[in-house]
């Protein structure tokens, strides 16, 4: 009796753990997994940052093209472009967990590997704080939810504080140039326009229409930003060159024209806070200068007055 109580004692955390578990992604999809998931394919490279955030990176057996962070990922099969899947290669890695990017992936394919049995998970970004939620989602998902947590919580930490730091201050007016031909930039709704509103920036296209809006030099001289990024994605050289030769633009005169890393600001992945810390930086910068010159030229022009005082009180003979 006591043999078959022990028995019973060490089967039932197995049984427990063998019920399948039901999972509802961001489009309403249900899923379901008998286990963790231990093969898992990324079909975006913000996703494949994400799992890896989530401690799950180990079980990643296919990518989608230009996952490259962490520099692990660059040696694991890729099945995916942006707007394709390679179903084949798919199939045969025998996943158990495909995650995908709503918006992102072609929806006729990923319902093709729904009829094929195998789960498909869609995650959605329309915010910051989108990324520790999907973080802890991968973590229930693949059963690691601890290191999720501890990520989560990190993310949301590092946040918070920079939000603290600079989000209340003196706004700059700021030009985001994600191409130089055609020019594009982003407004505040991106994840761009985002991060300059965290850090205290005012985007001087933040109420366009689209997201990520045309737009000509003359718009931009018209609204004469403090400071312009221009995206590591494009001809940073040249479009640098190309701003300085407008001096009447104040960023152009004062020399605030920096790069910024794309990776780290236009995807939804973790390593955006990384990137925010610069861009708020830099914007701190100028808004610091901005406010030692205004400081400036008021004791300027208040020592004028006080000479001005004194040749009244005491004027030459």
């Amino acid at each position: 009796m006591l043999k078959r109580f022990i028995g019973l004692m060490i089967l039932l955390p197995m049984m427990v753990t063998a019920q399948p578990r039901i999972f509802h992604d961001i489009a309403g999809d249900k899923l379901i997994l008998n286990k963790p998931a231990r093969r898992i394919i990324s079909l975006a490279p913000n996703l494949t940052e994400i799992i890896f955030a989530a401690g799950a990176g180990k079980y990643l057996v296919g990518v989608s093209s230009f996952s490259d962070y962490p520099q692990v990922a660059k040696n694991i099969p890729v099945v995916a472009t942006f707007n394709d899947l390679d179903m084949e290669k798919i199939v045969d890695l025998h996943p158990d967990l495909v995650v995908a990017w709503q918006g992102g992936n072609p929806l006729k394919q990923l319902n093709q590997l729904r009829k094929l049995g195998i789960p498909v998970y869609v995650e959605s970004f329309s915010k910051i704080t989108d990324i520790p939620k999907n973080i802890l989602a991968i973590g229930k998902l693949a059963g690691t939810n601890v290191t999720a947590r501890q990520a989560a919580n990190k993310f949301m930490h590092a946040f918070a504080q920079l939000k603290h730091n600079y989000a209340h201050k003196k706004p700059v007016k700021v030009f985001y140039e994600l191409s130089l031909q055609p020019l594009l930039t982003l407004n505040d709704r991106s994840l761009v326009g985002q991060v300059i509103h965290l850090c205290g920036g005012k985007n001087i296209f933040a109420t366009t229409r689209t997201l990520a809006p045309h737009v000509n030099v003359a718009s931009v001289l018209a609204a004469d930003p403090q400071l312009i990024f221009v995206s590591k994605q494009t001809n940073d050289v040249q479009a640098i060159k190309s701003w300085n030769a407008y001096q009447q633009l104040t960023a152009a005169k004062k020399h605030h024209i920096f790069t910024v890393d794309s990776n780290k600001l236009e995807r939804y992945g973790p390593r955006i806070l990384e990137g925010a810390q610069q861009m708020c930086a830099d914007i701190d910068m100028v808004r610091q200068t901005a406010n030692a010159h205004h400081y400036a030229k008021h004791v300027n022009g208040f020592s004028k007055l006080l000479g001005l005082a004194h040749r009244v009180r005491h004027p030459a003979v």
